[in-house]
C-alpha cells in the first residue's frame, strides 16, 4: 500500500511538471484512477476476478452455481449488458441457511450513477414515445419498461436494495436501461458510468473446506463481446474492468467452442494478459451436458481445444481449464442448500426440487416427483452435483484463489504499477534529454510529427470497410465453402439412393430386419413400432453423420488456413505504412513502441450434424370379427335363465404404425449440414467485422495515442528551451531528482515481486 501511494504521488508531481507520459486510452488521469482502484482493491483485500464469455455461453447461471444461489437474473434473451461486482463476503452458515432469506445480498450504485440512470430514463421518454413500438417489435421483453417509462410511471431505480428477489429486479432494470439506451442512441455517448453496480454476498457450496485467507475473491460479470446490443458508449467501462481485474475466467460454450467469439475473447483480455501474465488465466467449457455423441471430445480433448483456442501455452495450462454444467450445478446447490437450512418439508412443495428433477428427467420428472423422499431427492441432487464437475472448478481453483486473495491482488497491483512506473520513467528521460536541443530542431521535429499524425490518419481513413474486407476474403473461399456443399450433397444422395435400394430388396439389410418394416411407396418404410422405426433411423445415419462431420471438418481447416494467409498478408501491409513513421518517432524519443499488432486467429465455430427427425405416427382404426364367451338369457334356453355360450361379434381395433420417409431423412441431415456450412459463412462475417477491423482500430488508436505523446513531449520541450540557460539547467536538476526517485521506486516494486 506504501509503494502504491508512492506511485500515485510521483503522478501528481508529473501532473505538476505538465508531463506527457501516461498510454492510457484516458491520459493521466486514467492512469491515477487505475492505481486508486489497484489501492482500493488491496486495502479492502480484494482479488477482482473478471468472467468473459461468449453471449448465452451461460456465464451468469455458472457464477450463481459458484455463489450458491441464484442471484444475477437469467432469461432466454441475453442478460448481461452492464458489468457487475459481485463481492464474496464469507460463507454462509447453517443457521443462516435456515432462514427464510440466507444471503441477504447488497447491492448499490454510487451517487453520480444512480443520477446518470435518471438523466436517461428522462432522455429515453422522449425517444420511446416515437420509438417504442419498433424497439418492442425487436425486444419484446422490453414491453413493460418501455411502457413504465413513456407513461411517466416510477420504474423502480433504487440506489441501494437488499435481499435476493430486490437485487434480482434492479439488476434486471440496470441492465434494460443500458440495453434501451444502446439500441436508442446507439453509440452517441449520452451515458457514462463512473463505475458498476457491486454486490456484497454471502456464499455457499455442498463440502466446502474453510478455504478463506486474508483477503476476498471479487467476481466481475461482464457483457459478451459478441453481445449485439452492446454500445461502444460501455466499452470503456468493461476494459476498466478488465485492466483493473486479477484474474481472467473464461467461460466456454462447449456447443459454440471455437467460434469467432472466442477470437473476441482473445483480443479483449490480452492487455490485462499483457501486465498480469497468462498464467492467470483460467477457463472453463460449459454444457458439457450436451455431449451426446460417440465422436463427441471427451474431457480431456475438450480442455485440450480449449487451451489451444485461447493461446494457453504453458505447461501447467491444461491444470487451468475445466468442464463444468452450470445449470446442473444450480440445480443441485439450490436444493442442497435448502435441505442443510431444513427448507424442504416435502419435495413436491418445494420449487428448486421440481426445477432440479426437470433437469435431471425433462421426460419423467412429473412421475418421479410423486415417489420422491428426501433422501432420494438429496442423493439426486449429489449426483447432479458430481455431474456437473463444479466441485472440481471450486476446489481446484477458486478455493485456491478465495486463500490467496490478498496475495494475488498484491501481486497484481505491483505488476500494474510497475508498467505505470516504466513509462513515466521514459518520459522524464525524454524531456530530460530534449533540453538544451536547439528550438528551431523542436519546432521542425513537433511540425514534422504532426505532419506523420495526418499521414497516419489518412492511413487510417484508407482501410477497407468491413464489408468490403469480408467479401475479398470470402471470395478467396468460396469455392472451398462450394465443395464442402457439394460433399454434403453427394452423402446425403447415397443415404437415400441406399436406403430406397433396401426397400426394393435389392441389398442392405435383410432377414429379420427386413421384417420390421414394409413398403409403402417408393420412399417411405412402414414400422410396427416407434422404437424400430428409431433404430432404423440411427443404424442408418451414423456413417452419413460422420461423413458429413469430416467433410466439414476439412472445409474449416481449409478456410482457416486460407484466412489465416489473408488476414497475414492484409495486417502486413498495414504495418508496412505505419511501421517507419513509429520507429522514427521512437528513436527520437528514445522509447520502445511495444504495441503488437498480430494477426488474430480466426477459428469457425464447430458442431454436430444431427439427423433432427422423427418417425411419422399414424393411427387406423378397422374392424374384425372376434368369437367370444358370454354369459346371459337366449333364445337357446326359450329365454328363461342364463347361460354361457360363444357368439361372433364386430369390434373396432385401433393400430399405430410409425413412418420413415427416405426424403424427410436426408434433407434432415442436408438442412442440418447446410445450418452449419452457413455458420462458417456468418463467422467469417463477424470475424472480419468484429475482430479484424477491431484490431487495426486499436492498432491505429494506439499509434496516434504514441504520437500524440511525443508531439506533447516535444511541445513540452520547446517551451523548456525558451526559458533562461539557468532556470532549464534548474528545470535539467529537477527532471534527473524526479527520475531518481522514481527509479529506486521502480526497483523497489520489482524487489517486492521477486519476494512474492
Amino acid at each position: 500500500m506504501d509503494l502504491i501511494g508512492q506511485v500515485l504521488q510521483n503522478f501528481s508531481q508529473a501532473k505538476q511538471m505538465e508531463l506527457a507520459w501516461s498510454r492510457n486510452l484516458n491520459g493521466h488521469e486514467g492512469s491515477v484512477q487505475a492505481m486508486e482502484h489497484q489501492l482500493e482493491a488491496v486495502r479492502e483485500g480484494e482479488l477482482r476476478m473478471a468472467v468473459v464469455a461468449p453471449m448465452k455461453a451461460g456465464k451468469s447461471t455458472l457464477v450463481n452455481s459458484i455463489v450458491g444461489y441464484e442471484f444475477l437474473p437469467a432469461r432466454a434473451a441475453a442478460m448481461t449488458t452492464l458489468p457487475t461486482r459481485i463481492v464474496l463476503e464469507r460463507q454462509a452458515t447453517d443457521t443462516e441457511l435456515s432462514n427464510r432469506e440466507p444471503f441477504s445480498p447488497r447491492l448499490a450504485i454510487t451517487p453520480a450513477d444512480e443520477a446518470q440512470f435518471r438523466k436517461l430514463i428522462s432522455s429515453l421518454r422522449k425517444e420511446l414515445r416515437e420509438r417504442g413500438p419498433e424497439i418492442i417489435e425487436k425486444r419484446p421483453y422490453l414491453a413493460d419498461l418501455v411502457q413504465r417509462i413513456t407513461s411517466g410511471q416510477d420504474v423502480g431505480l433504487k440506489r441501494t436494495c437488499t435481499g435476493r428477489e430486490a437485487v434480482q429486479i434492479t439488476l434486471l432494470l440496470l441492465n434494460d436501461l443500458v440495453r434501451l439506451a444502446a439500441l436508442v442512441f446507439g453509440n452517441s455517448g449520452t451515458f457514462q458510468l463512473s463505475d458498476v453496480p457491486v454486490i456484497r454476498t454471502s456464499y455457499w457450496s455442498p463440502d466446502l473446506e474453510a478455504s478463506e485467507g486474508p483477503g476476498r475473491l471479487v467476481v466481475i460479470d461482464t457483457p459478451g463481446p459478441d453481445e449485439e446490443d452492446l454500445s461502444a458508449m460501455l466499452g470503456a467501462v468493461v476494459r476498466t474492468q478488465l485492466t483493473e481485474s486479477h484474474i481472467v475466467l473464461v467461460v466456454l460454450d462447449y456447443t459454440k467452442m471455437g467460434g469467432h467469439s472466442d477470437a473476441q475473447i482473445r483480443t479483449l483480455m490480452q492487455p490485462t494478459l499483457d501486465i498480469i501474465g497468462t498464467e492467470k488465466l483460467y477457463a472453463v467449457v460449459n454444457k458439457i451436458d450436451q455431449r451426446k455423441h460417440d465422436t463427441d471430445l471427451d474431457p480431456d480433448g475438450i480442455r485440450s481445444s480449449a487451451a489451444v483456442n485461447l493461446g494457453l501455452t504453458d505447461q501447467a495450462a491444461h491444470e487451468r481449464v475445466f468442464t463444468a454444467s452450470a445449470e446442473w450445478a444450480l440445480r443441485a446447490v439450490r436444493v442442497l442448500a435448502d435441505l442443510r437450512g431444513g427448507q424442504v418439508p416435502a419435495p413436491a412443495e418445494s420449487d428448486n426440487a421440481v426445477q432440479l428433477l426437470k433437469v435431471a428427467s425433462p421426460l419423467y420428472w412429473q412421475d418421479e416427483l410423486e415417489d420422491l423422499d428426501l433422501h432420494r431427492l438429496e442423493k439426486m441432487a449429489r449426483r447432479a452435483w458430481k455431474l456437473s464437475e463444479m466441485n472440481t472448478l471450486l476446489g481446484s481453483a477458486i478455493a485456491g484463489l478465495r486463500a490467496r486473495a490478498l496475495p494475488l491482488a498484491l501481486e497484481a497491483a505491483l505488476l500494474k504499477a510497475a508498467g505505470e512506473v516504466a513509462d513515466l520513467l521514459a518520459a522524464i528521460a525524454a524531456r530530460r534529454d530534449l533540453i538544451g536541443r536547439k528550438s528551431d530542431t523542436l519546432t521542425q521535429a513537433a511540425a514534422q510529427i504532426a505532419d506523420e499524425m495526418t499521414t497516419i490518419g489518412t492511413f487510417r481513413d484508407s482501410v477497407a470497410p468491413p464489408d468490403a474486407i469480408v467479401k475479398r476474403l470470402r471470395a478467396q473461399v468460396d469455392s472451398l465453402l462450394d465443395t464442402a456443399t457439394d460433399s454434403g450433397r453427394t452423402i446425403t444422395q447415397r443415404l437415400r439412393d441406399g436406403i430406397r435400394r433396401e426397400a426394393a430388396g435389392d441389398s442392405g439389410l435383410t432377414g429379420m430386419v427386413r421384417k420390421i418394416f414394409r413398403v409403402r411407396g417408393d420412399d417411405t418404410l412402414e414400422f410396427d413400432s416407434e422404437d424400430a422405426a428409431n433404430y432404423f433411423i440411427h443404424a442408418h445415419t451414423v456413417q452419413p453423420r460422420r461423413e458429413l462431420e469430416d467433410a466439414l471438418a476439412t472445409a474449416r481447416s481449409r478456410i482457416e488456413s486460407t484466412l489465416r494467409d489473408s488476414a497475414l498478408q492484409y495486417v502486413n501491409a498495414e504495418r508496412a505504412k505505419v511501421q517507419p513513421i513509429v520507429q522514427r518517432a521512437a528513436a527520437r524519443l528514445k522509447a520502445e513502441f511495444d504495441i503488437d499488432f498480430a494477426v488474430p486467429d480466426l477459428s469457425l465455430p464447430t458442431g454436430s450434424v444431427a439427423a433432427a427427425t422423427a418417425p411419422e405416427s399414424e393411427t387406423r382404426t378397422t374392424q374384425r370379427q372376434e368369437e367370444r364367451e358370454v354369459h346371459r338369457r337366449s333364445y337357446r334356453t326359450m329365454w328363461l335363465w342364463k347361460t354361457t355360450f360363444t357368439e361372433t361379434v364386430s369390434v373396432d381395433v385401433t393400430d399405430t404404425t410409425y413412418l420413415v420417409r427416405a426424403d424427410a431423412l436426408v434433407k434432415a441431415l442436408r438442412d442440418s449440414y447446410t445450418a452449419q456450412v452457413n455458420g462458417i459463412r456468418t463467422s467469417l462475417g463477424s470475424h472480419v467485422s468484429q475482430v479484424l477491423v477491431d484490431q487495426i482500430n486499436e492498432y491505429y488508436d494506439n499509434v496516434e495515442a504514441f504520437l500524440q505523446r511525443y508531439r506533447d513531449i516535444l511541445d513540452q520541450s520547446s517551451q523548456d528551451n525558451a526559458l533562461q540557460e539557468q532556470e532549464q539547467s534548474d528545470l535539467r536538476r529537477e527532471l534527473e531528482v524526479f527520475h531518481a526517485s522514481v527509479d529506486g521506486l521502480r526497483r523497489d516494486i520489482e524487489s517486492q515481486l521477486r519476494a512474492a
